[in-house]
């Protein structure tokens, strides 16, 4: 069950084995028929599942290409991430040249690309990073055009890899220095970039720390407030799944599922909140069926505005 982007490690594989081995040699390499074989068995259960619940085996792609059927335009503020993978704040900028400097670096893939096909570990090293890069940034950027961090973060191997080569580029310009410097200097860059990522990862922390808060004291309250086999409707799944310690069901992708929901499960609480994407049909339906659902329980950000609203339903 792991993200599904996870699959572009397939794609950056087999172009890696095309390149450096050839169309023939790939297809006839039987280590890697063997691979997809027990990775096709590993897989297929979750592909059953999928067809056996939505009638399709790869139910899991559905919205990937909303972005690009709503023709949204290609996402380059991606290239923005980037940067963040080493760190927001100052010294960080130390890495993110070190980074471009090792990419410089790549002159050696691009003239000796004749070698690439021997047993140059170097020149194959920099092919797979590059790969990896150029497929996971042409994946979000030109297809689903939109990005988190977190979806992109395949692309950090190859960034600390470049920052790495960066280092030694420098350090090569430097040849009567000892080694025993040339290691000092390598492990104050190492620590000086432990205390960038840990000052990040406390500034995310503290901005993040209360960002469900509201969620949290929502469920809390459902849990106080319901049997153990009641239900609940929500599209924030797996945070109220996790506090209410009851069934979620999300409110479904139109109002004909909704109506389904409503009849089988009869759930007792619905929530429509500004922390999860709703249909739009969804903010007017409590407005539009007084008859059905009843507001009794709210919560703010700001102390004015509601954030999140808790309705009880009259079955």
């Amino acid at each position: 069950m792991t993200r599904t982007q996870s699959v572009l490690l397939v794609g950056i594989y087999i172009i890696f084995l095309l390149i450096t081995d050839g169309i023939i040699k790939t297809i006839k390499n039987k280590y890697l028929w063997i691979t997809g074989i027990i990775s096709f068995i590993t897989v297929s259960p979750y592909l059953i599942y999928n067809y056996i619940n939505y009638k399709n085996v790869l139910a899991f792609t559905a919205g990937y290409s909303g972005q690009v059927e709503a023709k949204v335009p290609f996402g380059w503020h991606i290239l923005n991430f980037l940067k963040s993978y080493t760190g927001l704040d100052t010294i960080s900028w130390i890495y993110f040249i070190l980074f471009i400097i090792g990419l410089v670096t790549l002159i050696d893939l691009i003239l000796g690309f004749d070698q690439i096909r021997k047993d140059n570990i170097k020149i194959k090293a920099d092919l797979m990073n590059v790969i990896i890069m150029l497929v996971v940034l042409a994946f979000f950027i030109f297809y689903i055009r939109i990005a988190e961090d977190r979806w992109i973060i395949l692309t950090a191997i190859p960034m600390f890899y470049f920052i790495g080569k960066g280092i030694y580029y420098i350090l090569g310009f430097f040849k009567n220095m000892k080694t025993s410097v040339k290691v000092f200097i390598i492990l104050i860059i190492l620590i000086l970039g432990a205390y960038s990522q840990l000052t990040t990862a406390d500034i995310l922390i503290q901005q993040k720390k209360d960002s469900y808060l509201q969620v949290k004291q929502a469920s809390i309250w459902m849990k106080e407030n319901t049997n153990t086999n009641d239900k609940i409707v929500s599209n924030s799944e797996p945070q109220m799944t996790y506090y209410t310690e009851r069934k979620i069901e999300t409110w479904g992708v139109n109002e004909t599922e909704f109506n389904d929901i409503w009849e089988r499960e009869k759930p007792k609480y619905y929530v429509i909140s500004g922390f999860e994407r709703h249909n739009d049909w969804v903010y007017t339906y409590p407005q539009n069926h007084q008859d059905k659902l009843v507001p009794v329980q709210s919560y703010t950000i700001d102390g004015k505005n509601p954030i999140l609203v808790i309705y009880e339903a009259k079955h």
